[in-house]
């Protein structure tokens, strides 16, 4: 696992996790740099103050459309790619490219993106 985490702490990408309900479970530390939020303060944020209303409807549009086709025998395939608006602690928002990729239980039933 500790190499797993160099190799995220590297990446220029800010990389999240989320529940069905898109709050945050994971948040890497590239947040910091990017939203001027830190890790913890972002991930006590409602998605509402992440993402903008546009954002925030794509996705759960992706999610629906995409998680009804994902069966549990499967691989979750191809990530999904969209644009998404996030806030900056200053009330800005900055474009980012979104890749969605949905992640199974042990059981193989969706669980998060």
């Amino acid at each position: 696992m500790s190499q797993h985490l160099q190799v995220i702490e590297q990446v220029e990408d800010t990389l999240w996790a989320c529940d069905l309900n898109l709050n945050l479970t994971y948040l890497s530390p590239l947040t910091e740099k990017n939203s001027a939020y830190s890790v913890e303060d972002r991930k006590q944020l409602d998605i509402t103050k992440i993402l903008t209303p546009a954002s925030i409807r794509t996705i759960r549009a992706l999610l629906e459309k995409y998680a009804s086709t994902i069966s549990p025998l499967e691989e979750p395939g191809i990530p999904i790619r969209c644009r998404v608006d996030i806030y900056h602690r200053d009330g800005s928002t900055y474009p980012a490219e979104a890749s969605i990729s949905f992640i199974l239980n042990d059981k193989g039933m969706l669980t998060s993106i």
